[in-house]
């Protein structure tokens, strides 16, 4: 069964990579590496990553450490929401 997405002809590079993996942070290594081109090759596709964000001043060891990141900043975004139990608590 064939995926529906449009993954890149070629392999992307520095913010064009970037902008690929956040769209697709969410989706597993492997997903996201041939949505950027580089097809079954993630140890390739991780030195690149590595390397394209290093260029904007980031530092990462992998792409999981990137997922972990970006979800904890989603969670910080969201907050903490704060209600009463019950609407006579108001």
């Amino acid at each position: 069964m064939r995926k529906n997405f449009m993954a890149a002809s070629t392999p992307l590079h520095e913010n064009e990579l970037i902008d690929c993996v956040r769209a697709n942070i969410g989706k597993d290594i492997a997903t996201v590496a041939e949505r950027a081109g580089y097809g079954e090759n993630i140890e390739k596709f991780e030195k690149e990553l590595k390397k394209a964000y290093e260029s904007i001043g980031v530092d990462i060891e992998t792409f999981d450490t990137l997922k972990q990141k970006e979800q904890e900043k989603e969670r910080e975004k969201k907050g903490v929401e704060i209600a009463p139990e019950t609407p006579s608590q108001l």
